[in-house]
């Protein structure tokens, strides 16, 4: 893999508080572009590993990588290329504005224009906001805001903790959209989450950790096999199953109500089979575990 491209990287990343083992032995990469969820039950070792991540926490053994430089508590200046969003809530200055607060932020950064402020007003929600101090948002704008202050200085990687945390549906709707459009932008993002659900929605790769121990790292249509995993709906599942059972390789296939559910194959192959012997299918789609099965799985197997 061309190092270049690889934009985060812990390698054996160990954290021991005393006879307690947070984080044993996890090896992470995330690629350019990767929108990356980080998923493991409370206690896992989650925000250990994103406190080593961003240099506050000195691994007891390991190192992380960020645009190829090391990442320590003494060594964290390529962390100018990095935003995060960590915490319940954002540390915001309560008398000013979402506008004064970022302006303020913007002082550490010589880059940031006041253009960019109002797109970054404009991006999380916030432009309409006036003077009202940030005491009175509510949890859920200030979340928008510490998303706000994680990317205006247009960082490379963004570090993400529970980034809905508090928010109400639709407020998790427009987060999410959020974090597709940094993403579309070139953003590379590593979210933490709990919420199966919008980790699904938004990222292309995960890693699970349970224990402090990697248990499953890669994409997610990979890890659960759903690319050869195919559902064929037609008026004629009879048809089908004669199609499938003339194949040189009988695939494993399993009949349901209104569906045939075929292992193994790819669909447009299926499909190209299907049309060879006039048998033409109303839908043909991949199907395969939900990332809640995956988890509880992945888990569970970890347990032993």
């Amino acid at each position: 893999m061309d190092s270049s491209n690889i934009v985060l990287q812990t390698h054996h990343l160990q954290k021991k508080y005393g006879a307690l083992q947070a984080v044993e032995d996890v090896s992470l990469t995330v690629r350019k572009g990767d929108v990356f969820g980080f998923l493991g039950p409370n206690g896992a070792g989650k925000t250990t590993t994103i406190s080593m991540i961003l240099g506050l926490t000195r691994p007891t053994r390991g190192e992380v990588r960020v645009l190829e430089r090391r990442v320590t508590p003494q060594k964290k200046q390529i962390l100018r290329q990095v935003g995060a969003l960590v915490g319940a809530i954002p540390g915001l200055i309560p008398y000013l504005s979402a506008r004064e607060n970022l302006r303020l932020m913007s002082q550490l950064y010589p880059q940031v224009s006041s253009q960019r402020v109002d797109e970054v007003l404009e991006l999380v929600g916030l432009q309409g906001v006036g003077k009202r101090p940030t005491a009175q948002f509510s949890t859920g704008m200030k979340q928008r805001l510490g998303m706000g202050l994680a990317i205006l200085h247009q960082p490379q990687l963004l570090v993400l903790d529970e980034p809905t945390n508090g928010m109400d549906p639709a407020g998790m709707q427009e987060m999410r959209q959020i974090i597709l459009q940094l993403a579309k932008e070139g953003v590379t993002i590593f979210l933490s989450s709990h919420l199966l659900n919008e980790v699904e929605q938004v990222c292309n790769r995960i890693a699970v950790l349970h224990q402090g121990k990697l248990v499953a790292q890669g994409a997610i249509a990979e890890l659960r096999g759903e690319e050869k995993n195919v559902r064929v709906k037609a008026k004629d599942l009879d048809a089908v199953e004669k199609v499938l059972q003339g194949l040189p390789t009988i695939p494993p296939f399993q009949r349901q109500e209104e569906a045939i559910d075929i292992t193994g194959l790819d669909s447009e192959w299926v499909i190209q089979q299907l049309v060879e012997h006039q048998v033409y299918p109303a839908e043909v789609f991949y199907t395969g575990y939900d990332l809640e099965r995956l988890f509880l799985e992945l888990t569970q197997k970890a347990q032993g």
